[in-house]
């Protein structure tokens, strides 16, 4: 398990330095190089019952948001100290007798922020998103949407259609919007639409509750210290939520599935979207959610569509892939590459 545990480290530094964190690639590399069992805390984390990996528990990104979540709440000067946006020579000695004073007086606030699953909610994402959904307008004669989304955490990107774009040339969107997304932009550009939405909803196991501020410094502290402008992004969009409401159920995906794709909407598309969710799926779950899907595709008529907008990880680099299945027809088509933070879009579609 150690070895596992200092793979896992290494590993989520070369994420968060692919994905323009060096300071949390830092603080990986030296969890890496120096956590061991002795203490508390390291033997709890040592000892990990379960997949440590990013592919399962995650148990970097856990430390990782446990100790922001610390400094989030102004409880561990020492810590405070090193996170940015304060002085950036300090030498990794310093950095480490920072951590040391954390895991040694907080080892309970810690050891209990460890137990709840990392949970992020990329805004930027939308931005992957938003030509997806003007594809399928496109392809359905611009019939309107109603939004369904897996693994939605607190909703964000159910608001996509508040936000502002930029991308491929155009603009889309509210242009008086505190968030702006403006993807760096390769390939066509993608057509262009004015998209009504009919409904909104999202499920998640534990969805964010924008209305609990503990919530809220949970939901942050997975955001880096060293990116503010996602933590002003985010903040913008909490704002948008509060006079844009939605409904995110707390409910099992595949029950949630099912009992979405029980109705059809005539008149309109149903699309159910998700962006890294469904790789965290367990696989017996993952094949009951495909046939759920296909099961609906094959009741799809072209009066009452069905899409399926997918963002996840395919294994190839770089970042994940953005494919549309409609249905009728079950047709799947790649429509883009995009950076798992919605830096960058490579459009192919």
């Amino acid at each position: 398990m150690s070895h596992q545990l200092t793979k896992a480290f290494r590993i989520q530094a070369m994420h968060a330095e692919n994905l323009g964190s060096p300071f949390m690639a830092r603080w990986g590399e030296m969890l890496a190089q120096y956590l061991t069992p002795q203490t508390d805390l390291g033997k709890v984390l040592f000892n990990w019952e379960g997949d440590v990996t990013a592919s399962g528990d995650n148990v970097p990104l856990r430390l990782m948001g446990a100790l922001h979540h610390l400094v989030l709440q102004d409880r561990c000067s020492e810590l405070s100290e090193v996170y940015p946006p304060h002085d950036k020579s300090k030498t990794d000695a310093q950095l480490w007798e920072a951590l040391q004073t954390a895991f040694a007086n907080h080892a309970p606030a810690i050891l209990r922020q460890l137990k709840s699953p990392p949970q992020t909610n990329e805004v930027r994402r939308s931005a992957i998103l938003l030509p997806g959904f003007l594809t399928i307008a496109d392809r359905t004669h611009n019939l309107p949407l109603v939004c369904s989304e897996l693994g939605a955490s607190a909703g964000l990107n159910l608001n996509w259609q508040h936000y502002h774009y930029a991308f491929g040339g155009q603009t889309w969107g509210n242009k008086t919007s505190p968030v702006t997304l403006a993807p760096q932009w390769k390939g066509p550009t993608p057509p262009t639409h004015d998209i009504r939405i009919l409904e909104r909803r999202g499920c998640d196991l534990n969805p964010t509750d924008l209305s609990d501020q503990s919530q809220i410094t949970n939901l942050l502290s997975y955001l880096w210290a060293d990116q503010p402008e996602r933590i002003t992004r985010t903040k913008a969009a909490f704002d948008l939520a509060a006079q844009y409401p939605y409904q995110v159920d707390k409910m099992d995906a595949i029950d949630w599935l099912q009992h979405r794709l029980s109705t059809s909407h005539e008149g309109a598309v149903h699309v159910i979207y998700h962006t890294i969710a469904w790789q965290y799926f367990p696989e017996n779950l993952k094949r009951q959610g495909e046939m759920i899907i296909k099961a609906a595709g094959a009741r799809a008529t072209e009066t009452a569509p069905l899409a399926r907008l997918s963002f996840e990880a395919d294994g190839q680099e770089p970042g994940g892939v953005l494919t549309l299945t409609m249905y009728p027809g079950g047709q799947t088509t790649t429509l883009a590459r995009a950076d798992y933070h919605g830096r960058w879009v490579n459009w192919v579609s």
